[in-house]
């Protein structure tokens, strides 16, 4: 249909060439506005505080149905820290909660459908002395077009148990880093990933990588929980989390820019200016020295955005003062911190891993951060020190859809949803994300 050259224009009605409604498809008594999305797209001003002429803007218009592609990044809960386990006066460190998986693709979205989201819940943390497993993430999905997209909740970090020996780390979108045993006792493997390649629709992506092993030393260290693009470290090693994969969707709120000082062989890095954007958990770090690739803020220190002490999941490789710094992206799926018996905290992945639980004095693993699938941190063992420390929760997980348009071209977008736009390179890119429960999008 088109709308006539002459004559009277109304926003609802019956008349087929004069109702606004009927030619955009909706029902002709049904309450619209002149700054509906999609009566500004009628009349073609879409610019923001331009005016609407009635009639003469509409006159000759045709609503034409539109077909969009959206891009999207889906990630499960992630799983919670195992607890730690031991016989009193000893123990062993809990591992760390794998990552949530990571879906990323696109898919064609048509005016006239819906589609529903979910969001997966992170797995819950455990209580040191009760040697127990961390509970597994839930999946997040979204559903459109007889098609289902899903991320798979991480897999929860595993214990140690009374006599000192470790659990296998249990699988899941990322799996969960193994518990640690004491000296003489045999160690065990991380728990598997599980997020596949989805073969339909055949256009998604899948991420997850495994959890860490436990390790069968003194000090009982358990292994980390796998991200989404790096395994969990083995308790051996470091125990840390694995990084979780880098994404550039919503990139108008994740780049960043600036200066920093630090030392040689540190987490922490101290940032002394902020030239554009802002640091959040997970913002990649990427620096002209002494920052090693892969690198993410994993945790706050007195900074909190701006300036200030921001801990990383790598070491610095040298010292130096005003390195420049940069950021095109944000880590998502990082996995939790794997406990040990050594008294320091052990640092989940970039991408919201949560860091382990320690002693003297005594801390809680802490929780994954919620919108990113961290895995929880792994909780302390039941020791003569301080007792027991309860593992980190799992972070919730996250719905992230991506589209270009001038203006928003939703009938109605449903649930505790954010919304924004950023423009890049004179295109504008909107952007809709959900961190929690469920919600849908009307077209």
């Amino acid at each position: 249909m088109t709308l006539n050259t002459t004559g009277p224009i109304s926003l609802g009605g019956n008349t087929t060439g004069e109702s606004i409604n009927l030619e955009i498809g909706a029902n002709a008594n049904a309450t619209v506005s002149l700054n509906s999305s999609l009566v500004r797209y009628l009349a073609n001003v879409t610019a923001n505080n331009s005016t609407i002429t009635m009639p003469t803007n509409f006159y000759g218009k045709s609503y034409v149905s539109n077909t969009v592609t959206m891009t999207y990044l889906v990630i499960g809960g992630g799983g919670g820290g195992g607890a730690g386990g031991g016989p009193t006066g000893g123990g062993t460190g809990g591992g760390g909660g794998g990552a949530g998986g990571v879906l990323t693709g696109s898919f064609c979205f048509s005016e006239g459908s819906t589609l529903t989201i979910s969001v997966g819940a992170g797995g819950g943390n455990v209580l040191g002395q009760s040697r127990a497993n961390g509970y597994s993430g839930n999946n997040s999905t979204i559903s459109v077009n007889s098609s289902v997209y899903i991320a798979l909740g991480g897999g929860g970090g595993s214990a140690g148990n009374t006599a000192g020996y470790g659990f296998p780390g249990q699988a899941g979108g990322s799996g969960g880093g193994a518990g640690g045993a004491i000296a003489n006792r045999a160690s065990c493997v991380g728990g598997s990933a599980t997020q596949p390649c989805q073969s339909n629709p055949a256009e998604s992506t899948g991420y997850g990588r495994a959890g860490g092993a436990g390790a069968a030393t003194g000090a009982g260290p358990a292994g980390g929980g796998g991200g989404a693009g790096e395994v969990g470290a083995a308790g051996s090693g470091a125990g840390t989390g694995g990084a979780g994969i880098i994404s550039t969707i919503t990139s108008g709120n994740v780049t960043f820019s600036g200066t920093a000082n630090f030392s040689l062989n540190d987490y922490t890095i101290n940032v002394t200016s902020v030239l554009s954007g802002t640091i959040q958990i997970g913002t990649q770090i990427i620096g002209t020295v002494g920052i090693p690739t892969n690198s993410g803020v994993v945790s706050f220190g007195t900074g909190t955005g701006g300036t200030g002490t921001y801990n990383i999941n790598k070491r610095t490789t040298s010292a130096a003062n005003n390195v420049a710094l940069t950021s095109t992206g944000r880590y998502y799926g990082g996995g939790g911190g794997g406990a040990n018996y050594g008294g320091a905290f052990v640092f989940g992945g970039a991408g919201g891993g949560g860091t382990s639980g320690k002693y003297s004095p005594g801390a809680n693993g802490s929780p994954g951060t919620n919108g990113l699938g961290g895995g929880g941190g792994g909780g302390l063992l039941y020791g003569a020190f301080d007792g027991c420390k309860r593992s980190g929760a799992g972070g919730m997980g996250n719905v992230i859809l991506e589209y270009t348009s001038a203006v928003a071209l939703f009938r109605s977008v449903t649930g505790a949803v954010v919304q924004g736009s950023y423009c890049s390179g004179g295109v504008t890119k909107r952007y809709i994300y959900w961190t929690s429960g469920t919600g849908n999008v009307v077209y």
